[in-house]
């Protein structure tokens, strides 16, 4: 369903690994994962950042949401969809983009696993053998975990 909804169409990945996410499309190795990859546009990301511990760079939830998308908004970039994993973020920018035109789509913690990227929640709930290993990203690099992010669901998205 997921890649009905980017199907020749240009994107825009709102999520802390949206620039891996880009870098698997761009690469190619998504498209050798999984044949049924759509072709798409172009693929534009935003990169909000973590805000667990209620340690957000603002003084609250709606602050940041207002940020992010007017940020988005004034980016320049000519998406039709936008698919969006950023935890308690995700509703409030998918009701504004929404609003803005766009078609948008909230993943989740699943999101990576649809581009080639397995997180630490994917690695050891699978023990299955993956198709194409050497085209996914089995590690997540350490510049995209936040600090004590072991302290969270155990460093299950990394």
């Amino acid at each position: 369903m997921i890649y009905d909804f980017i199907k020749e169409r240009n994107i825009l990945i709102i999520s802390p690994f949206s620039i891996l996410i880009k870098n698997q499309i761009e690469s190619g190795n998504v498209k050798i994962i999984y044949n049924t990859f759509p072709d798409i546009g172009k693929v534009y990301t935003y990169t909000n950042e973590y805000t667990f511990f209620n340690n957000g760079p603002h003084n609250n939830i709606f602050e940041t949401t207002k940020i992010i998308v007017d940020n988005i908004k004034n980016s320049g970039n000519d998406f039709d969809s936008v698919i969006i994993s950023c935890g308690a973020y995700g509703c409030l920018i998918a009701k504004e983009l929404y609003d803005y035109g766009k078609n948008v789509c909230i993943i989740g913690g699943n999101l990576q696993k649809f581009f080639g990227i397995l997180n630490k929640r994917e690695r050891t709930k699978n023990k299955i053998k993956i198709q194409h290993e050497e085209f996914w990203i089995t590690k997540i690099p350490d510049e995209y975990k936040p600090k004590d992010y072991m302290k969270i669901e155990n460093g299950c998205y990394w």
